[in-house]
């Protein structure tokens, strides 16, 4: 989902709470993106960061916090139960979630049943496209994001483990 679309969802939902699920993989910058979009469009949040990391989830959210009406942005913990009570809940308007394509599929199932409007970013799968152009006997270049083409010519060493790790590769025939 590109920027337009995101900001065109979240201006509609204005002032409603937005429940918003966090991810593993960039659990700072994502969340700083999703947050910072959702307070600044008006809405009260409860983060939901990732339950393998929600140290970093809850300390950034109170470092947020810190700066904004009492009870505007508020985190609540847990695993993928907490995560199913938001998306189920009457008062949410609007859920926000990063991560799996099943679990994603869960948060909208279970907004639906409240009307409630999803913005989901799910199941990481980044292409990278080699030029025809590319001396393929040569070095091997470096690609973006710190993924590395091998000599024996697969995609990348972390192949699926974060969504900026590309998981197929794509070649120009000219």
């Amino acid at each position: 989902m590109n920027n337009r679309e995101t900001d065109k969802l979240l201006d509609e939902a204005r002032g409603g709470v937005l429940a918003g699920a966090g991810t593993l993989e960039h659990p700072v910058a994502v969340a700083c993106g999703l947050l910072g979009a959702a307070l600044a469009t008006g809405h009260v949040v409860v983060h939901k960061p990732s339950e393998r990391c929600p140290d970093v989830g809850r300390l950034l959210t109170e470092l947020m916090a810190r700066h904004l009406p009492a009870q505007v942005l508020t985190c609540l913990d847990g695993d993928g139960r907490v995560g199913a009570a938001l998306a189920r809940h009457p008062e949410v308007d609007l859920i926000a979630h990063v991560g799996s394509t099943a679990t994603g599929r869960q948060v909208a199932s279970a907004a639906a049943r409240n009307r409630a409007k999803v913005l989901l970013e799910n199941g990481g799968n980044d292409p990278l496209i080699v030029d025809s152009g590319v001396d393929r006997d040569g070095p091997r270049p470096r690609p973006p994001w710190g993924r590395s083409v091998t000599r024996d010519r697969s995609v990348c060493r972390w192949n699926g483990s974060t969504c900026t790790g590309t998981s197929r590769r794509s070649s120009s025939t000219r």
